[in-house]
């Protein structure tokens, strides 16, 4: 993984402002909370501290994938395995909820194929 494969941009905290994300390679994920605040000197956002979202549970960092699956504005932590399998813990505000496998992958289908995307519009 290079230096920008690490980086991700994703509403962490569900507050509707995309906060910074480090993957690790072993799948940790870091985060800086987007303040919506402007840095007068710089033009740039303020983000707060680092914070921990996961510790990697010993995936690799390349099959980390951040989405919101349950709908609740915050992005929860996937797996995506070269099988095409998902497994998945949700970010709720006291912690990580394991929700184990929610996709079984299809025959023939390598994890590089697959995409995640919200069809039904929900969200």
């Amino acid at each position: 993984m290079g230096p920008g494969e690490l980086v991700r941009f994703a509403d962490i905290d569900g507050d509707k402002l995309a906060d910074y994300a480090i993957v690790y390679g072993g799948g940790a994920v870091a985060w800086w909370r987007n303040t919506g605040n402007l840095n007068k000197k710089s033009g740039s956002r303020n983000f707060e501290e680092k914070r921990v979202m996961f510790d990697g549970a010993g995936n690799l960092g390349a099959n980390v994938r951040l989405a919101d699956l349950d709908a609740d504005g915050r992005a929860d932590y996937l797996i995506l395995y070269s099988s095409g399998g998902v497994r998945a813990w949700l970010n709720k505000p006291d912690g990580m909820v394991e929700m184990g496998a929610i996709a079984p992958g299809i025959s023939g289908v390598s994890g590089d194929k697959i995409r995640l995307q919200d069809y039904d519009g929900e969200r």
